[in-house]
């Protein structure tokens, strides 16, 4: 009956007693409202979109975080590694140098001796 309510009022209000054109005003003006509601329930569903991408984007960058994380311990652990083969290959390289060089003294001073003596 709210339908013949506003009827009475259409004509009380002296828009006359068309009601061809009250059946469309009356159309337009549920389409309205259906497009109203319509809207507030697509406002409400991109605000709870809008609030699941912004919990997957925070649980992503917690995630990326963590795998970052990871990644800069395994490469420190690499850098480690790299380091102690460096240290490792100096030290064979110095060491062996060392020996040789002194090996050289050592055969020097042996040929000088044999030589001071007269054993060559």
């Amino acid at each position: 009956m709210p339908g013949n309510l506003m009827f009475i009022l259409w004509r009380l209000l002296g828009f006359g007693d068309d009601r061809q054109l009250y059946d469309r005003v009356v159309r337009l003006e549920t389409k309205a409202e259906t497009t109203d509601s319509d809207v507030r329930t697509l406002f409400g569903k991109v605000d709870d979109l809008t609030r699941r991408v912004d919990a997957n984007g925070e649980q992503t960058r917690r995630e990326l975080s963590a795998d970052i994380r990871v990644l800069s311990e395994q490469v420190g652990e690499f850098r480690g590694g790299i380091k102690l083969a460096n240290w490792i290959a100096v030290t064979s390289i110095v060491l062996v140098t060392g020996l040789l060089g002194w090996g050289q003294i050592g055969d020097a001073a042996w040929s000088a001796c044999k030589h001071l003596f007269g054993y060559s």
